[in-house]
């Protein structure tokens, strides 16, 4: 006890005491000031006070290490003398800090520090007239932001500001500098850019009469396409400097040359020159190509390719040569010489499927039609020595190959993504199709887990996501688990975390980018600054048994865990609180506890320190009792609950049970039934509670047979034989059966109707026999009646029938009775000496021998 008391003082006067107070692990001692034996260790507030934000906007600051954030109007830390340097802020950028960092120094007194936000205003810069990933940039107060789209954007408090617009690729932006006053509203500064224009002139020659043709040009890597047509002899444009592919479209039956090219701008007008001349369709038409096969006709070293029947050319007058590139798995001609002469020529091309060769035909879905989609086949493969490549804007692409085992790609067509993209493919003598569904994937998602440490086990805690910043659309999601989770698209987020009373999380708040993967945020809790644990400690409840306490008073309000491993914290400050603590009370259906605690309620004081509260928790169990009636006296029954098996030979079986729903089972007795079901639920709800259960005889020729005893003291053991007196008759299923009452009053049998001896035995007493008649149309029972015996002999103490011999102590000797036959002498000894060491054993354990007579049982 002296220890235990000497214990308790070091605790109050120096762990517990505030000058020597624990710090929580993520707060870090930050004075740079050293206390001297003259400037002791005293904490003193430190406040930050804010004004300007949106009511529950989150903020924060950060006091040299020290990492707070609040939904109110203040921040508080609790800090010992000494010089510290602060920020503070908040991750809605539309505020800005005033000021946003700075130092205290705290000399033995409160210190209270004004945090002014300032809210700001959007100031858009809109650009017009520039070419598409045109870069340009605007410097506004100073500050320099870059974009290659037509919007800068700034966030700016009131005030004046001066600004510049730089812009490469030869454009000149008007305005390209100024100034703009921002006064508690937003600003739209509207830029146009310019740059100089030259001619780029087309000159077609050889349309007479005129006919209509066009030129389109292209300049990348802007990407800016136009497109004039004209029946004029001249088609132009005034573009910037650059390089422009350009591409002439002749007017049917004329061909242009040349048809595409490339032109550069630099400075000044430029010339190009287009001859046209009449031109005739020269058509090849493919026949014995499986549909989709990918086929091409050379002309002049340019292959011109299709998946479809035919390959046509528009071509002047002349002479050509025309080959055929090879088909896998087709035989073809090799080339053809053609002649062009003033009137359009066809060509039809004979292609033959090779001996060994099977078509393999891939066939889409879901494109929009005309949609270009490309089949990547073989190459991988000992069976094909080079990659196939089909393009369509059809519905089929085809292959022919011998047998084997191909791999095949299809590659996704803009948006569109094919299903199966990859895959294998079995020619074994026969055609196939490959089915190839296309469609457009939802946007990707991605999870943002944040999973925080330090609070204790059922602490509710939450998280605010808004998108972008300045936040909108923001959610809150709040749990009691370790974890939390978002499920959302790319893009770059806000978050804040709290709703854990007493703790501090850090960090508190901040920016995350949510693009191509899932991230998990770790969350760090610590106590808050002037809070302290107050810790419940359990014991008595079976491994993860979930209990509850709550913690309360006037300041902080009512706290609530609910834990399911041996301890919970609360983090509360100075104070006195009332608590209060239960098992798995109060759900249905058990408005009882299982378990009670003690102590189950009090009070603890908390004064600059941690304190511990111990609860035991103690089993509370009621009896449950199954009553059974109809069985005859000593017939072994039994029940199954919730597992547990008891049999017995009474009338009752008991379980012990605390609160809660169990369900039983009546075991099976021969010849016997449960009137009513076997079997059900029985709820243990803070009292006793019983089940009666009935039996009655089972159908099937047997029919109740009872022996009832009289005379007898309570418990003796005693045993009635019964044997049928006709053939045909069953005693549960025998002829000849001898049952013990094992201390009942009754002894019962299962009989079919017919007439039945009966003999009565019990150690000590004289027992009767006779004769019974059972029928089918009520149970039948006998009084067994018994009256003591006074022995004459040994043999007949231990239920030998006169006229026996009796066996004499030790056997020594043996003496004659009565007339037996001499030739049962041998006999009769051997049985007399067995129940004389039977009896010398258990008395009271009895058995029939081959003649019904009553015999000691012998143990095994």
């Amino acid at each position: 006890m002296l220890l235990i008391a000497l214990c308790g003082m070091l605790l109050a006067s120096g762990l517990m005491g505030q000058g020597s107070r624990p710090t929580p692990a993520s707060v870090h001692p930050l004075p740079t000031t050293i206390p001297t034996a003259a400037q002791p260790l005293v904490n003193q507030n430190v406040t930050f006070t804010e004004t300007g934000l949106a009511s529950a906007t989150i903020w924060f600051v950060n006091l040299s290490g020290r990492l707070a954030s609040s939904t109110s109007t203040f921040v508080v830390f609790a800090v010992p003398n000494g010089n510290y340097s602060f920020t503070a802020g908040t991750g809605n950028s539309a505020y800005s800090a005033a000021p946003a960092s700075g130092a205290v120094n705290v000399a033995g007194a409160p210190v209270a520090v004004p945090v002014a936000f300032i809210l700001h205003y959007p100031v858009l810069f809109v650009a017009s007239n520039l070419t598409n990933n045109s870069s340009w940039s605007v410097t506004l107060g100073g500050v320099q932001q870059n974009s290659s789209s037509n919007l800068v954007l700034f966030n700016e408090p009131n005030g004046t500001y001066a600004y510049s617009i730089l812009v490469s690729g030869g454009y000149a932006a008007h305005p390209s500098n100024g100034s703009l006053k921002v006064n508690g509203t937003s600003l739209n500064v509207s830029i146009s850019f310019t740059r100089p224009l030259y001619s780029l002139n087309f000159n077609g020659m050889g349309l007479w009469p005129p006919k209509t043709w066009g030129v389109s040009v292209y300049l990348p890597p802007v990407g800016i396409t136009q497109v004039t047509q004209s029946s004029a002899a001249n088609i132009s444009f005034a573009e910037p400097n650059g390089s422009y592919f350009y591409t002439i479209f002749a007017p049917a039956g004329f061909v242009a040359t040349p048809s595409t090219g490339w032109v550069s701008v630099s400075g000044g007008s430029r010339n190009v020159s287009v001859a046209f001349a009449p031109g005739y369709n020269v058509t090849f038409v493919e026949n014995g190509l499986a549909p989709g096969t990918s086929w091409s006709v050379d002309l002049n070293g340019t292959g011109h390719w299709s998946t479809n029947a035919t390959v046509q050319f528009v071509l002047t007058n002349g002479s050509y040569r025309f080959a055929f590139p090879p088909v896998m798995g087709y035989g073809h001609l090799g080339g053809v010489n053609l002649t062009v002469n003033g009137s359009g020529v066809t060509f039809r091309s004979n292609f033959t499927l090779q001996s060994g060769y099977y078509p393999v035909t891939f066939v889409q879905t879901g494109l929009p039609s005309g949609t270009i989609w490309v089949v990547q086949f073989g190459g991988f493969s000992n069976n094909s020595s080079f990659s196939i490549r089909g393009n369509s804007t059809s519905t089929m692409i085809s292959f022919a190959e011998p047998n084997g085992s191909y791999p095949y790609r299809v590659w996704p067509s803009g948006q569109y993504a094919p299903a199966p993209a990859v895959g294998n493919v079995t020619v074994s003598g026969a055609n196939l199709w490959v089915p190839i569904v296309f469609a457009i994937p939802p946007a990707p998602i991605y999870s943002l887990t944040f999973a925080e440490s330090g609070l204790p086990s059922g602490t509710p805690w939450n998280v605010t996501l808004g998108i972008g910043v300045p936040r909108t659309n923001a959610t809150v999601q709040s749990t009691t688990s370790t974890s939390l989770t978002f499920i959302e698209p790319a893009g770059r987020y806000f978050f804040g975390v709290g709703g854990a009373y007493g703790y501090s999380p850090a960090p508190a708040a901040g920016i995350v980018d949510l693009n191509g993967t899932n991230l998990t945020l770790a969350i760090a809790f610590s106590f808050a600054p002037g809070f302290y644990a107050v810790r419940f400690v359990e014991a008595g409840l079976p491994a993860g048994t979930e209990w509850n306490v709550s913690l309360s008073n006037a300041s902080v309000g009512h706290l609530v865990a609910y834990p399911t491993n041996t301890s919970t914290i609360f983090s509360v400050p100075n104070g006195s609180f009332a608590y209060r603590v239960g098992s798995n009370c109060g759900y249905a259906p058990f408005p009882v506890c299982r378990y009670v605690a003690s102590p189950s309620n009090g009070l603890v004081n908390v004064t600059g320190g941690a304190q511990n509260v111990t609860v035991t928790f103690s089993l509370v169990s009621y009896t449950a009792s199954f009553i059974e009636s109809g069985l005859p006296g000593g017939t072994s029954w039994s029940v199954d609950l919730g597992g547990s098996v008891v049999g017995s030979t009474s009338a009752t079986v008991s379980f012990g049970e605390p609160n809660g729903s169990y369900g039983y089972l009546i075991g099976s007795v021969s010849g016997y039934s449960v009137n009513g079901s076997s079997s059900g639920n029985l709820t243990v709800n803070g009292a006793n509670v019983s089940v009666a259960v009935t039996f009655q005889a089972s159908m099937g020729g047997l029919y109740p047979l009872t022996f009832r005893s009289s005379g007898l003291p309570s418990g003796t053991n005693w045993s009635v034989t019964i044997t049928a007196e006709a053939t045909g008759l069953s005693i549960d299923s025998a002829s000849s059966v001898t049952r013990w009452s094992d201390g009942a009053s009754t002894v019962g049998f299962r009989v079919s109707p017919g007439s039945y001896g009966y003999t009565l035995f019990a150690p000590g007493f004289r027992g009767a026999s006779g004769t019974v008649v059972v029928s089918d149309s009520a149970p039948a029972t006998v009084t067994a009646g018994f009256s003591p015996a006074s022995p004459r002999s040994p043999g007949e103490l231990f239920g030998v029938p006169a006229p026996w011999l009796a066996v004499g102590l030790g056997g020594v000797a043996i003496a004659v009775l009565g007339t037996g036959l001499i030739s049962y002498r041998s006999r009769l000894r051997r049985e007399a000496r067995g129940r004389w060491a039977a009896a010398q054993l258990l008395a009271t354990e009895w058995e029939a021998d081959e003649e019904g007579e009553p015999v000691p049982r012998m143990n095994p």
